[in-house]
């Protein structure tokens, strides 16, 4: 079937084509090398049936080898489609059930997953509060939704030591930490509530539609609090919990996070910051629960690939955790080759249903994933293949197919160079992709 879909996508160009033309001719040898490499994976992948988070989890048990490490990043080569989502719930629910991890942490926002996470844990609030909430198009889906229900439902009448989470690492916005500091302050005494209160008041802004000099304003003003919150530590935690307390102080972290962010961006400064806030924000939370708990991570392949860290550009969120913990950050990649997405379009400036870029023929991975034996693959990236000379074609950077959150109409080429040799641990392909089922 996929490959009746990929030759009428090309039919027009190969009937004008003369023979010595024809891009599948027997005497091009990118066919024959395209077709060699196809071969090499496909001896090596394993079949996956479906994504359904409810069944087959036998599919998985190839990711037991990365069932040690402390993080484990779960990719996806664009945010709208169903077959990664679903994909990642059935992962999770693996990793919890079967290697004890304690939960995921998602590329959302911070303070906005820390009151999802009062659903799952504690029953607080509804499931249709939470997605109205969502600051991000890209998680306000069925599938999302139906995870975050197996999480709540999970956790019923287990002891707090057993319970799993839904965090959050991103730092794009400020708005949902201040709201959360000022919800937990509210019950302390005039003295500190006050104290804080009046930094809190002056954080209170849109950071993307205000000048530099009030983002430096609120830089101070982040400082200040932080530092208000530290001298009446002992006093929240006697009020509270050393664990309330550390959770405060993250809010106002991750709200400076948002507030240098923004500033530096307008700076012109070239170096990524969210990504590395993302990593501190993820490792802050592995460790938050405890040092022997482990989490996945869910964002955009671009976010969790361990590639390399740029001293000027710095690297992505999965590259900082690489340096940090090693081996103990394993990463999931997530392909895909035909068939369609959510994304936002600029052209009618809605999340719209859209068709995946082009299949770029011969030079791509997806391209040489799609000639597989099966649809949908697993293929564990370790040293069988790192250390075998006959898989070096991969272990060099080529075309590998990333969408992220707007459609190619405003882009015509979303191919990036990856070495998926050395960013990932595993890679998993499903050949079609469906678009995700929005939430409206």
């Amino acid at each position: 079937m996929k490959h009746l879909l990929y030759f009428l996508g090309i039919a027009l160009l190969t009937f004008s084509c003369t023979e010595k033309d024809d891009p599948f001719s027997e005497n091009n040898p990118a066919v024959d090398e395209r077709n060699r490499l196809a071969r090499l994976v496909n001896d090596v992948s394993i079949e996956i049936s479906n994504s359904d988070p409810t069944i087959n989890f036998s599919d998985l048990s190839p990711l037991d080898d990365l069932a040690g490490a402390k993080i484990i990043g779960m990719g996806e080569a664009t945010h709208g489609t169903k077959e990664f989502f679903e994909m990642k719930h059935k992962i999770l629910r693996y990793f919890v059930e079967e290697h004890g991890y304690r939960g995921i942490i998602m590329e959302a926002d911070f303070g906005e997953c820390l009151r999802a996470n009062e659903y799952v844990v504690n029953n607080i609030g509804t499931i249709e509060e939470l997605i109205e909430d969502m600051w991000f198009w890209t998680w306000a889906t069925e599938e999302v939704k139906d995870m975050i229900e197996w999480m709540h439902d999970y956790n019923i009448d287990k002891p707090d030591h057993e319970k799993i989470y839904y965090l959050g690492s991103d730092n794009q916005t400020q708005a949902y930490n201040i709201k959360l500091i000022e919800e937990r302050i509210s019950q302390f005494p005039d003295e500190i509530k006050n104290s804080l209160g009046e930094y809190l008041s002056n954080l209170e802004m849109n950071i993307y539609d205000v000048d530099d000099d009030l983002i430096l304003e609120g830089l101070l003003n982040v400082d200040t609090l932080i530092q208000e919150l530290q001298v009446y530590k002992t006093e929240i935690e006697a009020l509270s919990s050393d664990k309330e307390y550390e959770i405060l102080e993250r809010l106002a972290i991750v709200t400076k996070q948002a507030f240098n962010a923004r500033y530096q961006r307008e700076q012109d400064d070239l170096y990524n910051y969210r990504d590395l806030y993302m990593a501190e924000n993820s490792e802050w939370w592995a460790n938050h629960f405890g040092q022997d708990e482990k989490f996945l991570a869910w964002a955009h392949n671009a976010h969790v690939c361990a590639g390399v860290i740029h001293e000027m550009y710095g690297g992505s969120q999965g590259a900082h955790l690489r340096s940090n913990l090693g081996e103990d950050y394993k990463v999931i990649g997530f392909s895909t080759a035909l068939g369609a997405i959510n994304a936002w379009s600029y052209d009618v400036s809605l999340v719209v249903e859209r068709p995946l870029p082009t299949l770029l023929q011969f030079t791509s991975l997806n391209d040489i994933f799609h000639e597989n034996n099966s649809d949908n693959f697993i293929w564990m990236l370790n040293s069988n293949v790192r250390d075998n000379p006959v898989f070096e074609w991969f272990d060099e950077e080529r075309d590998f197919m990333l969408v992220g959150a707007v459609h190619p109409d405003a882009r015509p080429n979303y191919y990036r160079k990856a070495n998926i040799v050395r960013e990932f641990d595993a890679m998993i392909h499903f050949d079609v992709s469906t678009p995700t089922d929005l939430i409206q």
